[in-house]
């Protein structure tokens, strides 16, 4: 919280300032008295002018010390409006951990579960004759199937009022991110299930599925990137 303590009066510059220059004017004052008397004039005009150089001086210096509270109501307006933020990114913060931030890990690995379990092994065991042509048909199936119910998790996923706007279109990157990635796969299992269907297992075939697979690895990888860019965000360290 803020902390910032008012300068006491007898020690801001103005004060420090006005107090010897009054006193000088004073002692100047004081002469031109003592001289007139002596000479028999008159000290009014010099009286005049002292007032009006010290009249300036004093109005001069209440301008300073306007500047110099304007001044220290600004750095502790600032201070103020630091400690405030500092506390809403701690609520916002644990809104985010207790809300997405604690799907986002648990989807990442069944994204990649899905893949290993009901695609590549099948494929391999399959490539490898020790899993006939059906039982790999019926996994990579499965696997079209668990893809479509994630992809409907990532859809729905709640973005919570409290977070701010680049949260906000961070966890909407990866959404975005994440359902073409998935997108990419379920066109490499439904091209896979067809050239099974047409026992079509042409380089040209293979090399399409491929092509998709890959691109569905360029989106995942994107989706990490707004995942690590949340973390950094709300200092999340694993």
């Amino acid at each position: 919280m803020n902390t910032t303590k008012k300068v006491p009066v007898y020690k801001r510059k103005w004060f420090i300032i006005l107090i010897p220059t009054l006193f000088v004017i004073g002692l100047i004052g004081n002469l031109f008295q003592d001289e007139n008397d002596e000479s028999g004039l008159s000290s009014e005009e010099n009286i005049e002018e002292l007032n009006r150089i010290a009249d300036q001086l004093k109005s001069d210096l209440a301008v300073q010390d306007i500047e110099d509270t304007a001044s220290a109501t600004q750095e502790e307006e600032a201070i103020e409006k630091e400690d405030y933020e500092e506390k809403v990114t701690a609520d916002e913060k644990e809104v985010f951990l207790n809300s997405v931030g604690s799907r986002f890990d648990s989807t990442m690995d069944r994204y990649d579960e899905i893949w290993a379990d009901h695609y590549e092994e099948p494929m391999s065991s399959f490539s490898e004759g020790s899993l006939d042509i059906y039982s790999a048909y019926k996994e990579i199936s499965h696997a079209e199937n668990q893809y479509e119910i994630l992809t409907i998790t990532i859809d729905e996923l709640d973005i919570p009022e409290e977070l701010s706007d680049e949260a906000t279109e961070n966890i909407s990157g990866y959404q975005s991110e994440m359902k073409e990635a998935i997108s990419y796969r379920l066109s490499a299992i439904r091209r896979t299930l067809k050239m099974i269907d047409d026992n079509n297992y042409s380089p040209k075939e293979v090399t399409t599925i491929e092509g998709q697979i890959v691109e569905s690895n360029k989106y995942v990888l994107n989706a990490t990137v707004y995942v690590a860019s949340l973390k950094a965000y709300y200092e999340i360290t694993e």
